[in-house]
């Protein structure tokens, strides 16, 4: 089973270049919202293990100069397959229209 491109940049709502002070101050601030402990909301053990993951990728230099170097192009693929859905849905309106 493949992976689905997750933005760990948009997880943790901060730039590409963002520093490693940057990083640990979003983690902190979205462990804190998002802490299953603390957290009401239903969601929260999921999208504190997103940010746990994002955190782990992009606080490790190692780790976020090979994620970065797949980045763009993972990116650019998603974007990809979004245009082509929906352009498919389009047509298919269009089709049901006539």
């Amino acid at each position: 089973m493949r992976n689905k491109f997750k933005d760990y940049y948009l997880v943790l709502d901060v730039s590409k270049n963002a520093t490693l002070d940057e990083i640990n101050m979003a983690f902190r601030r979205l462990s804190r919202k998002y802490h299953p402990d603390i957290s009401a909301d239903e969601m929260a053990e999921e999208k504190y293990q997103e940010i746990t993951e994002a955190y782990e990728v992009l606080s490790d230099d190692k780790k976020r100069r090979e994620y970065d170097l797949n980045y763009d192009y993972l990116k650019s693929k998603r974007t990809l397959k979004k245009i082509i859905l929906v352009k498919m849905i389009k047509e298919r309106i269009i089709r049901m229209k006539i």
